[in-house]
């Protein structure tokens, strides 16, 4: 077979199993010569071709398969496939986008207390374009610095108010959080342009409702070893219902000791919030006296509130004075008073009682 110089190299015709081949490859506009040295050597893509000389009498090909233009779209897209993968392999770290760790909220948050929430995330090369804020997948607050003086702005969600002034790309602070401040809260960062990757991270929010100061009732003015002590604690409008606990002298009152009577909650005095009672029943001995400091703490999941009372605690007296105070009394000091000056009397007298009597002298 024979080429005259510069000439593209164009078999006349194909062995068997090459013509499929080729048909194929025709048919997606990818078709490249079967002729080995083709892949050494690629012809030349120039508009007017060199004359090809007559093939000899023996060969078996035909020129109808000949497409040099083919040949050349083929090579464009090799060549294009392997500088898109150098440059995805040379390109920086961190170039792919923006990427978000972790976002973090108050645990928990409270009924009419500020919260501030955080996201953590990193720039990559090209830097970020925006950072929004999502309560339940609705759009409270978004960043985006090249609106700037507008740059932070509030989109005034139900239950969700922010605080402009003291939230930023990474920092959004809400006022005073209500029971439907609650819900899962999603931070959302954006790259520049051209990619604007996304990436996102949420967290639930937990919205609690603190009780009102505990309230103890039974209390007594004084008590004596001996005597019960019965009182209640009671804990108003929490949200969930708070869980009571006594301490004695900084001693836990272990709620399975039977002295702890636990009841129901019961619903607030609006909605949404309940109150919890309980009773402790606990007789007082002589480790208690002098002073008895009672407490108790109404926990609302990791936060808790309290009441304490100190409480005077007599301790037992002899035996001759609790047989004169046997019964108590508003008077009984006074009548034990009484009793012992006539005692020391009858013994001052006691001596001339007992002298003979003499009726000259």
């Amino acid at each position: 077979m024979a080429y005259s110089a510069g000439a593209a190299r164009c078999p006349q015709r194909l062995p068997s199993k090459m013509k499929m081949t080729a048909k194929m490859m025709t048919s997606a506009d990818t078709f490249i010569s079967p002729t080995p040295t083709s892949l050494l050597s690629p012809p030349s893509c120039s508009p007017s071709l060199p004359s090809v000389s007559p093939p000899s009498s023996s060969s078996s090909w035909s020129s109808s398969s000949c497409h040099p233009a083919h040949t050349c779209s083929s090579l464009h897209q090799r060549l294009l496939v392997v500088v898109l993968l150098v440059w995805v392999l040379r390109a920086p770290a961190g170039a792919a986008g923006v990427q978000v760790q972790e976002v973090k909220v108050p645990m928990p948050g409270v009924v009419g207390r500020p919260a501030k929430m955080e996201c953590q995330w990193t720039a990559g090369a090209s830097g970020f374009y925006s950072v929004r804020w999502y309560k339940n997948n609705e759009q409270f607050y978004s960043f985006v610095p090249k609106n700037y003086p507008q740059d932070k702005v509030d989109h005034n969600l139900r239950g969700v108010k922010v605080e402009l002034s003291e939230s930023d790309e990474h920092v959004v602070t809400l006022r005073e959080l209500r029971m439907d401040s609650e819900g899962a809260y999603r931070c959302e960062v954006m790259s520049e342009s051209p990619t604007f990757q996304t990436s996102l991270a949420s967290k639930n929010l937990t919205v609690v409702v603190l009780p009102e100061a505990p309230v103890l009732t039974g209390l007594r003015g004084g008590y004596r070893v001996g005597d019960t002590l019965n009182v209640t604690c009671t804990a108003r409008n929490a949200r969930p219902a708070a869980t009571l606990s006594f301490y004695v002298n900084s001693k836990l009152v272990h709620p399975g000791s039977g002295r702890v009577q636990e009841f129901p909650a019961t619903d607030g005095s609006y909605p949404g919030v309940y109150s919890s009672r309980s009773r402790l029943v606990l007789p007082l001995s002589e480790r208690h006296a002098p002073t008895l400091t009672l407490t108790c703490y109404a926990h609302v999941l990791n936060l808790s509130s309290k009441i304490a009372a100190a409480l005077e605690v007599e301790p037992p007296r002899g035996p001759i004075l609790s047989f004169f105070n046997a019964g108590g009394g508003p008077g009984t000091s006074c009548l034990t008073f009484l009793v012992l000056v006539a005692c020391f009397t009858h013994l001052l007298l006691l001596p001339y009682l007992l002298l003979p009597w003499n009726p000259s002298s």
